[in-house]
């Protein structure tokens, strides 16, 4: 990869890194901690984020993750009609894990932390 990258784009490797792998990076582990929640309940770690359509489509709407989670096989294009079709319900079963957006999520949880976890087999300390 860095070799196209670098002789037939010509880009250099810190452009390469800093233009595009670390911002790419960054919304994937945005998405991923904005729709992963710790919790003792397995049901209830999912969480949906409704965004908007620049986010639905950037995360082929998987930001409406709960419905990705009950529908895995769903065509991308086709959670947003089945959220919308069954709010309340995927709502529920999020145990209330909803985020009308991503700036919620930074501006909730970027500075303060969202929760100790344990390791189920390591239990408290």
């Amino acid at each position: 990869m860095l070799s196209w990258v670098a002789f037939v784009c010509d880009i250099t490797v810190w452009q390469y890194v800093l233009l595009f792998a670390y911002p790419g990076l960054s919304l994937t582990l945005l998405r991923s901690y904005a729709e992963h929640q710790p919790g003792a309940d397995p049901d209830r770690r999912t969480a949906v984020v409704v965004g908007g359509p620049i986010s639905g489509l950037l995360y082929l709407n998987n930001n409406l993750h709960v419905v990705h989670h009950s529908h895995p096989g769903l065509a991308w294009y086709a959670i947003p009609g089945e959220f919308c079709a069954k709010r309340d319900s995927y709502a529920s079963q999020t145990g209330g894990n909803v985020y009308p957006g991503y700036t919620t999520i930074l501006r909730r949880y970027l500075f303060h932390s969202r929760g100790h976890p344990v390791h189920p087999d390591h239990g408290p300390a």
